[in-house]
């Protein structure tokens, strides 16, 4: 239950942080600290949370708040505005 508690934690602390990538300067400056000089491990980030709400309203079925859909949604609309901002190789 807690490294669950902590994994949503780092999952919202990922997705904060994808939408203040969105500024090109921020994108900059978090792509600098990494070794490749990438946001990779920031969409691979937020590719897993999207993964464990994907799995928690499949859980939920038809039951599940029709929030959670639309955060899905959201999340999953700026993995692809961050993986667009992505330099082509």
């Amino acid at each position: 239950m807690e490294k669950t508690q902590v994994n949503v934690a780092f999952g919202y602390l990922s997705v904060l942080l994808g939408y203040l990538c969105l500024r090109s300067s921020i994108r900059a400056r978090f792509a600098s600290l990494h070794p490749k000089k990438t946001i990779d491990p920031l969409l691979d980030s937020l590719n897993l949370f999207a993964a464990f709400h994907q799995e928690v309203a499949q859980a939920q079925g038809a039951q599940g708040p029709k929030q959670g859909t639309e955060f899905i949604a959201r999340l999953q609309n700026l993995i692809s505005q961050l993986e667009s901002s992505r330099p082509t190789e």
